[in-house]
């Protein structure tokens, strides 16, 4: 449980970097947003905007990420990540 301000900083300062790539390269990020599969539906008084593929876009390339840093930088095997039963206590209630 200590761990979880080490967590809670190291998510901010990369909140902060994605932020600041946001802003400063907005310019060159104008296709995001505006792939196929992007949905989007304009009316008198309403506005609707689905970005479907944008955001299967971010999730492979998080997962990605992901997989990088829980294989090579964590943890050679990913039991230490899986809570089992017997770990967090349900055994008694399975």
């Amino acid at each position: 449980m200590p761990q979880i301000g080490k967590v809670l900083i190291s998510f901010g300062i990369v909140m902060f970097f994605i932020g600041c790539i946001l802003v400063f390269f907005s310019d060159k990020l104008k296709w995001f947003g505006n792939m196929p599969l992007d949905f989007s539906y304009e009316g008198d008084s309403t506005l609707f905007f689905a970005p479907i593929r944008s955001m299967i876009f971010i999730s492979l390339i998080l997962s990605i990420i992901a997989i990088i840093i829980f294989r090579f930088f964590l943890c050679s095997t990913q039991t230490n990540f899986i809570p089992t039963i017997s770990r967090i206590g349900l055994r008694k209630y399975v």
